[in-house]
């Protein structure tokens, strides 16, 4: 949670982000994802918002899980209606590209120029958006 207050009010709207163990495989054909269970995605959400509003920054937070779905989101008071969007999106791009690249947020894909060519083909891709902000949340390195 420490790495979520230091990184997550940079960008002025802020993005979680949850990465857990790959997939198990459970009797036959059945694949288990571990993730978070809603209330810790709920009170990860909220400490966000929270660390952020202490620092002046108003700001929406969302929690996607391990299929890159919005598993929590809780919208500061006086943020724009668009931060959810960004909010979501940033969280998106930092699990599927962090994940690729084993980076831990946005604002470092970014650093690396992981943002693809100059042309910005990989920001015409839905739901993918290079803005600092996303924070991937890691526990044991995964």
């Amino acid at each position: 949670m420490m790495q979520l207050r230091q990184c997550a009010c940079r960008g002025g709207l802020v993005a979680a982000f949850i990465m857990a163990a790959p997939a198990a495989h459970a009797q036959g054909h059945v694949v288990l994802t571990p993730k978070l269970d809603w209330q810790l995605a709920a009170q990860l959400a909220q400490e966000a918002v929270r660390a952020c509003a202490a620092q002046g920054y108003s700001v929406t937070a969302t929690v996607v899980d391990t299929s890159g779905q919005q598993q929590a989101v809780i919208k500061g008071d006086s943020v724009p209606l668009q931060s959810l969007s960004v909010s979501y999106r940033k969280a998106y791009t930092a699990f599927a590209y962090g994940l690729a690249f084993n980076m831990n947020t946005t604002s470092e894909l970014i650093a690396a120029k992981v943002t693809g060519p100059a042309n910005g083909a990989l920001n015409t891709i839905p739901e993918v958006l290079f803005v600092p902000g996303g924070v991937t949340l890691r526990r044991g390195g995964r």
